[in-house]
């Protein structure tokens, strides 16, 4: 197995990639500024601060040398975790550091490289054009990023999907210059937002994170009204919450259907309240949430739904719901999905379930290109185990195996984000 591994995950490095999802810009600097930049990025923090440093993230813009100088004793701890996996990559790669993991000696001289590369206008595209990747989705209110044809945007949706839900109802009335007093008005606002998105900006996906406690349901106009009314007058219930947003959800898909922008899906993920003060993110799932997409789906034909997991326990049936649903696909791994059992095992249900058509196998949710990098290491790595174990057990070929990489880690990302032109 390791040498079929190697030798397809060998190919699988020759293939172009498609970045579906990123947040490059969203916390200021796109390239990492210092190494102290890369070595904070929020997950690999929180392993690092769970081995014992007891400092804040925000330290490493503040002061880069005295948050390496914090967490530089506890990297030997996480060099079993994926993380760390991702981030010797990264510093291997990029910046030819071939040590097991950082030390006290030896960062120094790794922070040097990451300065001289912050200095250079071309390093996005540099690093996009080493791991072969061809397109990068960033959200158009960070801005485009200048002298790069491999961007291109997408949008924050959450509001126009559910605004009751989400409670930003106001930044509805803001960014469409509306006042929505009324159903119709919401309605007419919703359409609108999302034509001046396409118009202006050629979005190409809307991310939509609404929440662990929301399904969809069925729900007419007239009970819509009288639900958007009774807000109006006060609270109303979770269920009639996610009531009213089912609807708003509606006008929301049709209209982003019409106009070929695909809705991001987020779901497996939940803040426990009792660990907020260490991000208190983790994982979880509400079947209720995932088990109404078919109902989403069927009721919306002309929406394209890409879902995004952050837990392995639905994996199988989000699989099942693709392959029932033609105007569902799956991708990638999102937080706590992004390690290489889970992601093997997204792979795996996804080979064995669904045409090779159906789904994506990367996105990064990197918020710096050197992280972007990184984690299509990781997924190249997985997607090589995956179809390697395929192979050995007489399912595929090797010939199959390279065809549906291709698909997975460009063609279809390409086909079904619109994105031909410029390719």
């Amino acid at each position: 197995m390791p040498d079929l591994q190697n030798r397809i995950r060998a190919q699988l490095c020759t293939l172009p990639a498609i970045d579906i999802h990123t947040h490059l810009g969203t916390r200021g600097p796109r390239q990492a500024q210092s190494l102290a930049d890369i070595a904070s990025y929020h997950w690999l923090h929180s392993e690092l601060q769970r081995a014992g440093a007891s400092v804040q993230p925000g330290l490493a813009r503040e002061n880069p040398e005295a948050y390496m100088e914090a967490v530089i004793p506890f990297f030997p701890h996480i060099r079993n975790t994926s993380n760390h996996f991702v981030f010797m990559s990264i510093l291997r790669d990029l910046y030819g550091y071939d040590g097991r993991t950082l030390t006290p000696q030896t960062w120094r001289g790794v922070d040097t490289k990451v300065r001289q590369s912050a200095a250079k206008t071309t390093w996005l595209a540099e690093v996009c054009d080493k791991a072969r990747i061809k397109k990068v989705a960033v959200k158009f209110s960070d801005g485009i990023p200048e002298g790069s044809n491999h961007f291109y945007p997408y949008e924050y949706g959450e509001h126009l999907l559910g605004p009751a839900v989400v409670g930003k109802l106001n930044e509805v009335r803001e960014q469409t210059g509306m006042r929505i007093h009324s159903l119709d008005e919401l309605e007419e606002a919703i359409r609108k937002q999302v034509q001046t998105l396409k118009a202006n900006a050629s979005i190409h996906a809307l991310h939509i994170w609404i929440g662990d406690s929301w399904s969809f349901q069925e729900c007419g106009r007239s009970q819509a009204r009288a639900l958007f009314h009774q807000a109006h007058l006060g609270p109303i219930s979770t269920d009639e919450i996610n009531c009213l947003s089912s609807y708003t959800a509606g006008v929301l898909a049709e209209e982003a259907g019409k106009l070929g922008i695909v809705l991001q899906i987020f779901h497996g993920m939940n803040c426990y309240p009792s660990a907020e003060r260490f991000g208190g993110w983790g994982s979880h799932w509400n079947p209720a949430f995932l088990r109404s997409l078919p109902l989403f789906a069927s009721r919306c034909p002309e929406a394209k739904i890409d879902i995004f997991l952050g837990t392995a326990i639905p994996s199988h049936e989000a699989a099942a719901i693709s392959r029932i649903c033609n105007n569902v696909s799956i991708s990638g791994g999102w937080w706590h999905g992004f390690t290489p059992a889970t992601l093997v095992r997204f792979f795996k249900d996804r080979l064995e379930m669904l045409p090779h058509t159906a789904w994506n196998a990367y996105f990064s949710d990197g918020y710096l290109i050197e992280w972007v990098y990184g984690k299509l290491a990781l997924t190249r790595t997985c997607l090589a185990r995956a179809l390697a174990e395929e192979i050995e057990d007489g399912f595929l070929t090797e010939d199959d195996a390279i065809e549906i990489a291709k698909n997975v880690l460009h063609d279809n990302p390409v086909r079904l984000y619109g994105l031909s032109k410029g390719l």
